[in-house]
């Protein structure tokens, strides 16, 4: 069953959806530590919050996007996504790297082109809010700078056996970690 543990207006986070990022992360945090992280230490840094506010954030978001009736046509989502430099062969779109860049990176297709439309909505609304008050130059610059930049997509595949652990991570290095 698919149990609610937060509402955020209409939207609601299932438990089910917290404990699939929060494995996420985890998989994440232990492969950047090559399995050294003591789930301890993740409970003390209180990771499943973290984890449940940024749900809680992206659900909001997504909510004042709905809202505000932003709107982008599949033409401009596609027109978007084969721009990137990141899915293109010898200098042309290539669909089939799309998919290969997206299954090696567990995301669906479906999934991608929601996030690309949500990323559209939310330059529209920076350039809304921009366009209502004044900013020096240089944040202009840096603004626009920020919406214009591609998004790069790569898939690298390391052996574990290849890694070289450097210095083990202490509580102190997580801590620090986490509280950036």
């Amino acid at each position: 069953a698919n149990r609610p543990i937060a509402k955020v207006g209409k939207s609601e986070i299932s438990y089910e959806e917290l404990s699939h990022m929060l494995n996420k992360e985890t998989n994440r945090i232990q492969q950047m530590y090559n399995g050294k992280v003591d789930p301890a230490v993740l409970k003390k840094l209180q990771l499943h919050t973290v984890v449940l506010e940024q749900l809680i954030n992206q659900k909001a978001l997504t909510q004042l996007l709905k809202s505000m009736q932003l709107s982008a046509s599949d033409k401009f989502v596609g027109e978007v996504i084969r721009s990137q430099d990141s899915f293109k062969r010898d200098g042309f779109y290539d669909g089939s790297l799309l998919r290969e860049v997206l299954r090696s990176n567990g995301i669906s297709e479906a999934k991608f082109i929601s996030q690309i439309r949500e990323d559209i909505y939310k330059q529209q609304l920076a350039g809304t809010l921009a366009s209502a008050m004044s900013l020096p130059h240089f944040a202009t610059d840096l603004i626009a700078n920020a919406l214009t930049a591609k998004h790069r997509f790569f898939s690298v595949t390391i052996p574990f056996s290849a890694m070289k652990l450097e210095k083990k991570a202490t509580e102190d290095d997580l801590k620090l970690l986490f509280s950036q």
